[in-house]
């Protein structure tokens, strides 16, 4: 691969009768594997400092990056599902961002140079099988839950 893919496992969530409702709610609504969704990985969910950057699409767009830095090295992750309201962009122009796509598109005055702000993780289910048991009265599990990080295209 190109870039590397992030998996997750929601199952420790569950733990109670109505968290287990609303994951089997959502997991017939995105239809298991089938459908995307945002998801939130709470070890990496934000730019800082000098990690937002932003690639030059067209004279007036650019695309939405987090630069990793290890020692001399770099690597840079395309974020397409930046979080609204949490996004800051510097530059002296006035710009609009797609939400779902992560491009920034310059409406007036100067190029945008960088950004800071939260983002999501384009997710699905990795599995079709709900395998949710009752354990005990009122304790409830499932006993694996893989969600994928969606590669972008």
């Amino acid at each position: 691969w190109d870039i590397p893919r992030c998996e997750f496992d929601a199952s420790h969530g569950v733990k109670s009768q109505a968290q287990l409702d609303l994951l089997i709610a959502f997991f017939r609504i995105a239809q298991g594997m089938a459908n995307g969704f945002r998801y939130k990985d709470w070890t990496d969910y934000e730019a800082v400092g000098s990690q937002g950057i932003l690639t030059s699409l067209t004279s007036t767009t650019w695309q939405m990056y987090k630069r990793y830095t290890f020692e001399s090295y770099t690597a840079d992750r395309l974020i397409s599902k930046p979080v609204n309201g949490t996004i800051t962009l510097t530059g002296t122009g006035t710009y609009t961002i797609n939400y779902e796509t992560g491009v920034v598109t310059k409406t007036a005055g100067a190029d945008p140079t960088a950004w800071i702000g939260q983002f999501d993780v384009p997710c699905r289910f990795d599995i079709d099988k709900m395998k949710a048991t009752v354990d005990s009265f009122e304790r409830y599990s499932w006993s694996s839950i893989p969600i994928i990080e969606i590669r972008p295209e």
